[in-house]
C-alpha cells in the first residue's frame, strides 16, 4: 500500500513539473522570455536533470552551439520525452 502511495505521489509531482513546463513555453512564444530566463536558475536547481526544464534552458540559450549540444543531448537521454 505505502509503495502505491509514493508511485501517486511522483505521478503528481511529475505532472506539476510538466504543466510548468508548458507555462513557461507560452511565456516564450507570448515574448516573455526574460521572465523565464529570471525563473531558469530556481527550475533547474530543484529539477536538474527534468527533460522539460533542460529543453526550456537551451531554448534559452543564447550561444548557438551550446544550445545544440543541449539539444542532442536531450534527444540522447531522453528519447522518449515530449520535449
Amino acid at each position: 500500500m505505502r509503495y502505491k502511495w509514493l508511485i501517486l505521489i511522483f505521478f503528481i509531482f511529475t505532472q506539476l513539473v510538466a504543466q510548468d513546463v508548458d507555462k513557461y513555453l507560452a511565456l516564450v512564444r507570448a515574448g516573455r522570455i526574460g521572465e523565464v530566463r529570471n525563473t531558469l536558475p530556481g527550475l533547474l536547481s530543484k529539477f536538474p536533470n527534468d527533460p522539460g526544464v533542460l529543453f526550456l534552458k537551451a531554448l534559452m540559450t543564447v550561444d548557438g552551439e551550446s544550445a545544440i549540444q543541449q539539444y542532442r543531448s536531450l534527444t540522447k537521454n531522453y528519447p522518449d520525452s515530449p520535449y
